[in-house]
Order: C-alpha cells, then structure tokens, then sequence
C-alpha cells in the first residue's frame, strides 16, 4: 500500500478549507482518510490561522515512506516549520538554477527555423491577367 501525504478540500464554493491528510494514494480525493495532520485556509484574513500543519506527524510519516504530494511540499516551505526545507528537497533560497547552456542552442536553432520559413513564405503574388485598353 502506497501512502500520500495529500490536501483534501472543504468549504462552499469560493471559499475553500483543505486538510492535510495521510492517504492511501489509490483513494479518491475527498474519501475516507488514515489521519490529519493539519488544515489550510487560504481565505483566512489572519496569516497565523492560515497554516497549521503538525510537522511532528508530517516527519514521522515520510520516515514511515509516506510521499509528499507537491502542494504539501509547498505549503510545508510556505508554513516556514523548521528543517521542513530538507524534508521536501528545496533548496535554500540564495541557491538559484542555472539554465542549462542547451536551451540557448535550441533557442537559436528555433529562430533560424523561423527566420528560413518566413523567407520561403515570400512568394511573388499570383499574375492577373491585364485588360486590354484598345478595343
């Protein structure tokens, strides 16, 4: 069996509350659950309220092999617990990616294409034929 650590959405509509929730991932998305280990309101007014996550029970059940969805991963960053960055794999804020020198080679083989399509475009436009003036 295949555990998630997954959101699991509340509320009316337009105004949503999720779960965090340990799941079996085969399960549909508001079923039946094997615990909470937190909720999330993205309408609240008041930042503190917003995320309440026990991160106590989050890192037990990754130790257990419990999989992170990528919305959890985010909110977890988000919710600012500690040593949560490591638990999710992100890296440390001043560590930014490099694009990779490929993409400016791919880029420039892109516009080249282009460039040789448009020329091919110009066609000259299709001979009428003239009336004549003398009958």
């Amino acid at each position: 069996m295949s555990v998630k650590i997954r959101l699991s959405r509340f509320g009316k509509i337009k105004h949503p509350f999720y779960r965090v929730i340990v799941v079996d991932e085969r399960r549909a998305r508001n079923s039946a659950y094997i615990e909470q280990l937190g909720t999330f309101s993205p309408m609240e007014a008041d930042a503190s309220k917003t995320y309440r996550i026990d991160a106590e029970k989050v890192k037990g059940w990754v130790a257990k092999g419990a999989q992170l969805s990528q919305a959890v991963k985010q909110l977890l960053i988000k919710a600012g617990h500690p040593g949560m960055a490591a638990l999710t794999g992100a890296k440390p804020a001043g560590e930014a990616k490099k694009a990779p020198k490929i993409r400016k080679k791919r880029y420039h083989a892109v516009k080249d294409r282009v460039k040789k399509a448009k020329r091919v475009r110009k066609v000259a436009p299709p001979k009428t034929k003239k009336k004549d003036a003398k009958k």
